[in-house]
Formats: structure tokens, sequence, C-alpha cells
């Protein structure tokens, strides 16, 4: 079984841009700490593994945000990535499952009337929020149509997850192909023939090899792949306790003070790794203090 890792690469005969992603620890170990059904494990696996795909296209620490919202069971699911392979996700709904059911199909789970949203972080510092609706039942195909209408770009993407015997996930892959400024729109205009045709699900039944052999046959016939990048990846969250102690005293004085007398402290999880941060009545009151002028927060 290959690591957890995103490679990236060009195509440079014909100016295009490709990342392939490995996401199958990261996948079982967020199914794992969010408790999920196998529905729910399988969307949460194709999730992170886009994540890390729209992650890859950006630099350093910024962080993209892929978001699904609907009106099915599921209700919702965020996932984090960035450039450097971290990776996190929350789920709304993490009891979900439908047995028979092709879990690839978001219409059963988000729902019919749901959207595919992506929250860059610029390098300004700034936020910029891409949403299309769900005009197809795959993440990958949405997250196609996504690059086309927000960022005018054309890009072939796809994300398979295959399952075990107890239908959650054992095995997540993500290959995203997207062309650069003067590149070759016929051949990316193949290759997104080729996915659709399963060209990676089919390579993915066949062959347990890791890194860019596996997408090698989908991109066969347009010369040599230049690997630029090799990069883990992990699941990390980003939650501290210091963050734990700006959102108690973003409540404000009042629910500080109701929290002291009605438990006797207080308890935050974090929704990401489900780390739970305990604060006594004691340390709930020093950062009462805090709040106040000539306090030491």
């Amino acid at each position: 079984m290959s690591r957890d890792h995103i490679v990236r690469a060009l195509l440079p005969e014909h100016d295009l841009r490709v990342l392939v992603a490995f996401a199958t620890g990261v996948s079982q170990h967020a199914a794992s700490i969010h408790r999920c059904e196998p529905t729910a494990a399988m969307v949460l696996s194709q999730i992170l593994t886009g994540a890390a795909l729209v992650g890859g296209l950006g630099k350093g620490e910024q962080r993209v945000t892929l978001q699904l919202e609907g009106n099915g069971p599921l209700k919702g699911m965020f996932a984090e990535g960035s450039a450097e392979g971290n990776l996190r996700a929350y789920v709304r709904a993490e009891r979900v499952d439908f047995p028979g059911r092709d879990p690839s199909n978001l219409e059963y789970s988000i729902g019919p009337e749901g959207y595919v949203s992506v929250l860059r972080e610029l390098p300004t510092g700034e936020f910029y929020r891409g949403s299309v609706g769900l005009d197809f039942q795959r993440l990958d195909r949405n997250l196609e149509r996504y690059f086309e209408a927000s960022d005018q770009v054309p890009t072939a993407v796809a994300i398979e997850v295959e399952a075990d015997e107890a239908r959650m996930p054992s095995r997540a892959v993500g290959l995203l192909v997207q062309r650069l400024p003067g590149g070759d729109d016929a051949a990316l205009a193949t290759i997104v023939e080729r996915l659709r045709d399963g060209a990676l699900r089919r390579e993915l039944g066949r062959t347990d090899r890791g890194g860019t052999q596996l997408a090698l046959p989908v991109l066969e016939g347009f010369g040599p792949l230049d690997v630029l990048e090799d990069i883990p990846l992990s699941y990390r969250c980003t939650c501290s306790r210091e963050r734990a102690e700006r959102g108690v005293i973003a409540a404000g004085e009042d629910e500080i003070l109701s929290m002291v007398a009605t438990d006797k402290g207080a308890e935050l999880s974090c929704e990401f790794c489900k780390t739970v941060y305990r604060f006594t009545a004691e340390e709930l009151l020093g950062l009462l203090d805090s709040m106040r002028p000539g306090g030491e927060g």
C-alpha cells in the first residue's frame, strides 16, 4: 500500500500541470475520529482527497477550504487542505449510511439542491469564495465545473475511493490535470475523455502503485512527466488551548459567568479533531479578569 502523499508534476510538452494525491490513511483516520458510518466515510474520503488536490495548487501555508452543503441527510462537510500537505475535515452528520447505493453519488447524501464551494486564502490575507451548484452526481465532476465557472481554468479532475468488505474507505486517490497559460486544450480534452471512461478507476483496480505511476496510463502519449515535488499528506488540526481560550472570551462576560455558576467550568470540543479543552471555574474567572481593563489579556 502506498503512503499518503501528493505529487506535483508537469507535462512540459503540452503545458499541463498534474497533481496526484493518495489520501487513504488520512481518510481512514478522519472516518475513525468522526465515527462515520460507511456512506459518510466514503464521502468524507472524497472531499479530503479533493481538498488535497485543490490545496496542492496553492503555495506554502495558504489553506483552502472545500465545502459541500445541501438538503440531504449528510447536510454538509468541510475539508481544509494546504500546499504543505496538511488536511483536516468536519462532518455535520456522520451517522449516515445507504447500503446498496453508490457513495460517490452525492444526490443521495448531500442532496439534489446542494452546492460545492471553495474558500481560498489570498496572498493579501483576504479570502475569496467561489461556489457552483451540484450539477453532477460526482464530486470530481463538480470540481471541474467549479474551475471552469469560478477560475476560468480548464481542469480535469478524477477522485476514486475504493471500499473494503465493511464498505469503508480502503484506497483513496485523486488526479488533477490543469491547463497552464498557453497550454494544449486538445491534450487536456483527451485526458478528460479518458477519465470519463474510467481510466483511473480501472488502473486503481489493477495495481497498488503510488506516485505518478498510477497516473501514467491516463497520461500516456503526452511526453515525459516532470516531477516537481513529492509531499507527505497528514491529518493535522490547527486547534490549540490558546484558540479555545479565545473562543471562551468571545462568548462574553455574561456567558462565562453562567458557565461558572451553572456548570462549574466549561468544555470546548474541536469539530475537526475532537480534542476536548476543559476549563475549571477558576480558569474561567481568570479569563474573565483578563478581559477587563488592566487585565493580563
